[in-house]
């Protein structure tokens, strides 16, 4: 089970995602949902998380300001956004994915095919320094 939470500042933003993940109910696990980054701040340590889908554009302090000042991530992040033009910057910030809203239900089966392939190697070898290669189609791990 994938365990995620949803730091976004539109509710509205956030219900649409929630349905999507709920196609998936018997791999996802919402543990919590966000409306302020403050909040996220406040509660995101209290809950072990995979995955955490992150807005970009928020009021006060856009999604990557948020990773700059999050003090230690053990959760992959999903930048969830309209803005296509943040794509570069995402991958440079270490993404693990990047979904355009509204979000689309194959996009999202793509995304979390990859959390449980990660996770489960993870499982398997958590000591090894294993690297994730995606392809349009495949996944590779190279095990040095």
């Amino acid at each position: 089970m994938i365990r995620v939470a949803i730091l976004d500042d539109e509710s509205k933003s956030i219900r649409s995602l929630v349905y999507e993940l709920e196609q998936f109910e018997d791999r996802v696990e919402i543990v919590a949902q966000y409306t302020s980054v403050e909040e996220a701040f406040e509660q995101l340590s209290d809950n072990q998380l995979d995955c955490l889908f992150l807005d970009i554009e928020m009021p006060g302090m856009d999604g990557f300001r948020f990773l700059e000042k999050l003090p230690a991530k053990t959760f992959e992040i999903v930048f969830v956004t309209a803005y296509s033009e943040y794509a570069i910057q995402a991958i440079r910030e270490r993404a693990f994915d990047y979904l355009l809203k509204p979000v689309d239900g194959e996009d999202l089966d793509r995304v979390l095919t990859k959390l449980e392939f990660q996770k489960s190697s993870l499982i398997a070898s958590p000591n090894k320094n294993r690297v994730i290669l995606n392809t349009d189609q495949e996944m590779h791990v190279v095990d040095p």
